[in-house]
């Protein structure tokens, strides 16, 4: 989760609060004591970005761990930001959308992010700057011609914000299923969704999983698959691809023994006819032709 994603999701905490009836008192309490609207929101930044700092320090321990076992040439990305999300779409490796591969994960959802903090920082001071010059008569804001742009500008905030965020989404989406099919194949759709659906830990799921060897997805899904057969053939002493148990000589044994021990052969009532030995004629028995 970047800084900006944090500090939007902390505005919007904050005006939904303010508009509750409880935290409304609250607020004209504070406003009462003297402090602004302004003072609380600024407060409760510092607040908001005192806990971001917590968690971007465990993400970039747990990123900066990994590189270095891992022998990467930019360990020190861990701790810039950003390039920390470069760092983990290479820790990551080959990404995938559905059957689309996904090159340089990692880069795209550092751009997506640079562009929403640039976005943040742009519609803030649009907004701070039509807050502090404008006024209000009979509940409608009055906004000076100079300051038009930035009441247009704040118009198109959502639809700015909707789209990055999909961009964003979708590039963290890869990159996290990448990462953490790598460094922990067990359960990592559970990695993936809590990490995706609750950015604020990210940071911790990245430094619990640090000490995690990288491993081969697909090496991993076929030593499971194997480690499976091999208890399921000693549980009930049968071979796991033939659920019917047949015998090697069977004919309709799926997946049998190219070389079975027994084999049947379906000429045994011929003796040696394929190989020309038996000279004795046929038994003639009771046939009429031969009377």
């Amino acid at each position: 989760m970047d800084f900006s994603q944090f500090f939007m999701s902390f505005l919007n905490m904050f005006n939904l609060l303010k508009n509750t009836k409880k935290y409304a008192e609250l607020f004209a309490t504070l406003i009462e004591k003297g402090l602004t609207y302004f003072d609380v929101m600024i407060a409760g930044l510092i607040f908001a970005a005192f806990c971001y700092l917590v968690i971007y320090v465990f993400e970039a321990i747990g990123l900066y761990t990994i590189a270095k076992r891992e022998n990467h040439a930019h360990k020190w990305f861990a701790f810039v930001p950003f390039l920390n999300s470069v760092l983990l779409g290479e820790l990551g490796g080959d990404a995938y959308l559905f059957s689309a591969k996904i090159k340089r994960g990692g880069l795209w959802l550092a751009i997506s992010s640079f562009v929403g903090m640039l976005g943040t920082a742009f519609f803030s001071a649009c907004r701070y700057l039509v807050l502090a010059n404008s006024q209000y008569e009979n509940d409608k804001i009055i906004v000076p011609d100079a300051y038009a742009w930035a009441y247009n500008a704040v118009q198109f905030e959502t639809y700015f914000f909707m789209i990055v965020d999909i961009v964003y989404s979708i590039f963290l989406a890869v990159v996290l299923v990448a990462f953490f099919r790598k460094y922990y194949p067990r359960n990592y759709m559970i990695m993936v969704f809590t990490s995706f659906f609750f950015p604020i830990v990210k940071g911790i799921m990245v430094f619990v999983v640090r000490k995690n060897k990288a491993t081969d997805y697909q090496a991993y899904l076929r030593a499971q698959r194997e480690a499976y057969m091999r208890r399921y053939q000693q549980q009930y002493d049968r071979n796991p691809y033939d659920p019917y148990n047949r015998p090697d000589n069977t004919p309709y044994r799926q997946n049998g023994s190219q070389n079975p021990t027994n084999p049947i052969d379906p000429f045994e009532e011929f003796p040696d006819q394929k190989t020309g030995n038996d000279q004795s004629p046929p038994d003639q028995g009771d046939n009429p032709f031969f009377n």
